[in-house]
């Protein structure tokens, strides 16, 4: 379907025209399904069918910026006009508002990535690029250094948990740690447990026990990878059992630990050829719009691949996202694959432009 829309010039032309609209048209219904009937991240038991809106959010940030990069480009002190720069960050602002209700750190990491990588794109400023960079190193210092603060400053408490994890995989946080009582509560009423306040020995034993618990899949993805070695466990012989949801966030683990180091650089060999070919057809589209689009959705696949991998390989804070084509989950496999369709239509209408060279028949002189 994807392949068959995206080829024709007049719906390119139509979402060009009515980006904002459609970032609009978007964030409505997105927004109510996050809010009335979403819970705990998951809607209509544990689906996510707001993973396709990361399409219609691309399409509309790619309108607005086709129309204003050259303005975008027009920088004092490597900073656009503030009246063109500001309705990017209204749009760039729809997608990431309801992940945030959502909590759903990796999304938004992926989303940033994305629109700074775009925004980059469009203008090609140095200065501009730079002060991307410095902006992801501050919030990561921000997430960093909150997560051992007394208050959440309105982030959500899993985002520092994501962050806590990371760095203290097997160092359970203080019982009275702010974003870490709900899940400690939680853990105790399902194990039917009550602690005595005084009794500090019961307290650090249920915190250390319930922290275990919290990270158990990291732990066991981390134990798997281990235990795959160069050339794996085989097919089938692997126990990805132990690992919690191993055929989704931890697939990486469960493929690495059957098919050891051999097999976890397959996939990133694969991931690495949609890659380079999504980026071959964004450099030889014909027009800006084209050409943002089909870098952004390159750039969904390769940042989610890296937000994955990185997570499971403890390089990046786990976020809890898909690894794209290789996960299993129904709307993530199939939003990715209707990616690949406007990829492979855009790559049609490369070369149906593209003017074919005919060469000149070389005649051989008889002697």
């Amino acid at each position: 379907m994807g392949f068959r829309l995206f080829r024709s010039d007049k719906v390119l032309l139509w979402f060009q025209r009515h980006a904002l609209i459609l970032g609009l048209a978007t964030l409505v219904p997105f927004g109510i399904a996050v809010l009335v009937f979403s819970q705990e991240g998951k809607f209509l038991g544990q689906t996510t069918p707001w993973e396709g809106v990361k399409i219609l959010f691309l399409l509309s940030f790619a309108g607005m910026l086709a129309d204003s990069y050259r303005h975008l480009r027009r920088t004092r002190w490597g900073l656009p006009p503030a009246r063109y720069f500001l309705p990017f960050l209204v749009i760039a602002a729809m997608p990431v508002l309801p992940f945030f209700a959502l909590s759903d750190f990796g999304q938004m990491l992926v989303f940033f990535g994305v629109y700074v990588m775009l925004y980059v794109v469009a203008v090609r400023k140095k200065a501009q690029f730079l002060y991307a960079i410095v902006l992801v190193v501050v919030l990561f210092g921000v997430f960093f250094g909150a997560s051992k603060a007394k208050t959440g400053f309105g982030i959500p408490g899993r985002v520092y948990f994501r962050f806590y994890q990371w760095v203290h995989t097997w160092e359970p946080p203080p019982p009275d740690t702010w974003w870490w009582k709900r899940d400690l509560d939680r853990y105790l009423q399902a194990k039917n447990l009550t602690l005595d306040p005084e009794n500090p020995q019961e307290i650090k034993q249920r915190n250390n026990e319930a922290w275990a618990d919290k990270v158990l899949q990291q732990s066991q993805g981390l134990f798997g990878i281990n235990e795959g070695g160069t050339i794996g466990q085989g097919l089938g012989l692997g126990f990805p059992e132990t690992i919690p949801i191993s055929d989704s966030d931890f697939i990486y683990a469960a493929d690495a630990e059957e098919t050891g180091l051999a097999g976890g650089l397959a996939i990133l060999i694969a991931l690495s050829a949609f890659i380079f070919a999504g980026t071959a057809i964004s450099i030889t589209a014909s027009d800006m719009f084209t050409k943002l689009v089909a870098a952004g959705l390159t750039a969904f696949v390769g940042f989610q691949a890296i937000v994955n991998i990185g997570g499971v390989l403890r390089v990046l804070p786990m976020t809890g996202i898909t690894l794209p084509f290789v996960s299993h989950g129904g709307w993530s496999l199939i939003t990715s694959f209707a990616m690949l369709g406007i990829l492979l239509a855009f790559s049609h209408r490369n070369a149906v432009a593209r003017p074919v060279i005919r060469e000149q028949p070389r005649f051989v002189p008889v002697h």
